[in-house]
């Protein structure tokens, strides 16, 4: 019960940081172009790097704790769901070349960063 409350928890955090985050991104870049999600799904992967390493670099074994950081906030802090309308929304605006951009940039600069988050915390140590 108590991975299940961590989750919760995490999950109305990370939501609530990906509305306030993905609110300033698009005042910065306008909406012209799904960045908002884009840099989401990248900063998550890099967070997330860093947090799978950091449990294993320390042997942290608080599971409520781990699935508070990573399903709770990052999983709903980043969101496969709104990339994949996004994505999908450009294609119907017949914007093919913009979506393939759009998804490869997203998957391949988004597993780039988990890899960077996890040499970050190497570095660290």
């Amino acid at each position: 019960m108590i991975n299940i409350i961590a989750i919760g928890i995490g999950g109305a955090i990370g939501a609530i940081l990906r509305y306030l985050i993905g609110n300033q991104i698009t005042i910065i870049f306008g909406t012209a172009f799904p960045f908002s999600i884009l840099l989401i799904n990248i900063l998550g992967s890099f967070l997330m790097g860093m947090a799978i390493e950091s449990f294993n670099l320390f042997s942290i074994s608080n599971e409520p704790l781990q699935k508070f950081l990573t399903i709770g906030i990052l999983g709903a802090f980043t969101t496969f769901s709104t990339f994949s309308l996004d994505a999908l929304d450009l294609i119907m605006k017949n914007r093919i070349s913009d979506a393939f951009i759009y998804v490869f940039a997203s998957v391949i600069l988004a597993i780039g960063f988990l890899f960077l988050g996890i040499q970050f915390i190497k570095l660290l140590t």
